[in-house]
Order: structure tokens, then C-alpha cells, then sequence
């Protein structure tokens, strides 16, 4: 005598993502056991922002208790556009089961969060130790987004008597701002 219906129960609250990639969870699971199959489609309000996977759940008279766990991925835009938020929707079912064709459950709120500031990531290559035997330590510099124009750095020891910085100056452009740049330090 259990009524139908969608429980979807999230897994990571408040439900996140951001543009870096990150991800948030939440588990679908039906409330009673359907006549046939039940296919449960995801959808986001932004496709820009975040994407579910998987974009559609089956569940059978076999599995309809045993929860689905999907995926919200933030996407990646590049763009310094502040947190968007955005709905997780979930269209009408599909089934032959009359309880549950057109059955829809309650949308998910969630926020992508922008990860896009203007920065500089700074990627360690090796262990950043040097000698007095002249060894050397390499990182390398990256902006996170693309400029609007040419940005440029002085490099330079704060003591050339233990080290030294290789190049002195690096330019970054609008096309070359996601490669990175390699930086020698070398032990004096």
C-alpha cells in the first residue's frame, strides 16, 4: 500500500559545484515498488553552469529501493562571471506504470561557485631546495584566466646571495595565458 513517488536525498548539502570542476552528489531512489520500469530523467536550469551525470535513472521492480547516486560537475567557463545559481530538474517519468508515468520530483537548488579570479597558479615541479653547489629548483607560473592584455612579472631573489631567478621578467598574452612558464631558481 506504499504511494509512489521520487526521493531524492542529497548527499553533499547545500548541493555545490564550481568552475574548477567540483562536484556535488545527491541519490534518487523510488518510494515504492512499480509495475514496470521507471526512467527518471536529469536535467540542469543552466547547462553552463553544472551537468548531472547520469542524465537519466532506471528503476525496476527489482531495484526500485536501492538508491542511484548521480553527479552534478560544475563546467568550466574561464570566465570571472560570479556564483551562478542554478536548478536541478527532473521532467515527468516515463513508465507504463499509471502511478508513475508523469510522476515529477521537487527540483534541487544548487550554486556553481566561481573559481575564475584573476590569478597566478604557481605549479612546483620539484622540491624548491638549492645548494650552495650551484643545484637549482623549477616551478612554473600560469594564469588562471585570460587577461583582456598583455600581464607581466619581474621575477627576482629576495637574497641573489643565496639564489638567483631565471628569467628576470615573464609576459603573459591573451593567447598564451594557460601555458605554463618555467622559472629556474639556482642556488648561489
Amino acid at each position: 500500500n506504499d504511494q509512489a513517488g521520487i526521493n531524492v536525498a542529497l548527499l553533499t548539502d547545500p548541493l555545490e559545484t564550481d568552475e574548477n570542476g567540483g562536484s556535488g552528489q545527491f541519490a534518487i531512489v523510488l518510494a515504492s515498488q512499480p509495475a514496470d520500469s521507471v526512467a527518471i530523467d536529469i536535467r540542469s536550469s543552466d547547462p553552463s553552469a553544472a551537468q548531472p551525470v547520469p542524465v537519466v535513472v532506471t528503476f525496476t521492480a527489482e531495484n526500485w529501493n536501492v538508491p542511484q547516486t548521480v553527479n552534478v560537475l560544475g563546467i568550466v567557463d574561464g570566465e570571472e562571471d560570479g556564483d551562478v545559481t542554478y536548478d536541478i530538474l527532473f521532467p515527468p517519468a516515463r513508465s507504463t506504470d499509471p502511478d508513475y508515468s508523469g510522476l515529477v520530483a521537487d527540483p534541487i537548488s544548487a550554486v556553481n561557485r566561481d573559481r575564475d579570479g584573476s590569478r597566478i597558479l604557481v605549479n612546483t615541479i620539484d622540491e624548491p631546495v638549492t645548494d650552495e653547489s650551484g643545484s637549482s629548483a623549477t616551478f612554473e607560473l600560469v594564469l588562471a584566466t585570460e587577461p583582456s592584455g598583455n600581464v607581466s612579472f619581474d621575477l627576482s631573489s629576495s637574497d641573489e646571495d643565496e639564489g638567483t631567478v631565471s628569467p628576470e621578467d615573464i609576459t603573459f598574452t591573451p593567447g598564451n595565458f594557460g601555458q605554463p612558464q618555467l622559472v629556474i631558481v639556482t642556488g648561489v
